[in-house]
């Protein structure tokens, strides 16, 4: 099955526009990949989108991050998975090439599953160039994992300021 991929800066309103994306008439899975934490300012940002979410949502805390292919191989309710940037955030003390090889199998699960999903990824190639070997290491991984993610998703939404804009009729080869 396709997936939504939704893309966008910090605060664009993607998470949202995630979550509007899926069916709405049965239960839905928040596929979480932060790392649990006590800091109290994560914690409000989690307490404000649960509020928003409602319950309709079942949470999914991800332990291992290298788990997250497997994750959605196995649901079986439509999902939103939030976010790419804290997930390839949690994998970097892994080599480029194993952190492309889990992105590409989650492409492939995400594809091969039964159920509706909408993925949510951080644009960063539309901020200031890192200053840090780390900085701009995030910084490539996430430009090409978006760019794996986006080649397989349809469609794929760009969040500007709370406004979707559908872009995958700009893809190249389309």
């Amino acid at each position: 099955m396709s997936f939504s991929l939704v893309i966008g800066g910090t605060r664009s309103g993607k998470s949202e526009i995630a979550e509007a994306m899926l069916p709405r008439e049965s239960r839905l899975v928040y596929l979480a990949t932060a790392e649990a934490s006590e800091e109290p300012e994560w914690l409000s940002r989690i307490e404000r989108h649960a509020a928003r979410r409602g319950g309709q949502f079942d949470l999914v805390e991800m332990s291992d991050p290298s788990s997250l292919g497997e994750l959605v191989r196995s649901a079986s309710l439509p999902m939103l998975i939030d976010s790419m940037g804290t997930w390839i955030a949690r994998l970097l003390d892994l080599s480029d090439f194993a952190v492309l090889s889990l992105v590409s199998d989650l492409v492939e699960s995400l594809l091969a599953s039964p159920v509706a999903a909408a993925v949510v990824s951080e644009e960063v190639g539309m901020s200031i160039h890192p200053p840090s070997a780390l900085g701009r290491r995030f910084a490539d991984l996430m430009g090409e994992a978006n760019q794996r993610l986006a080649a397989a998703a349809s469609p794929v939404i760009l969040a500007v300021a709370g406004i979707p804009i559908p872009i995958d009729v700009f893809r190249r080869g389309r």
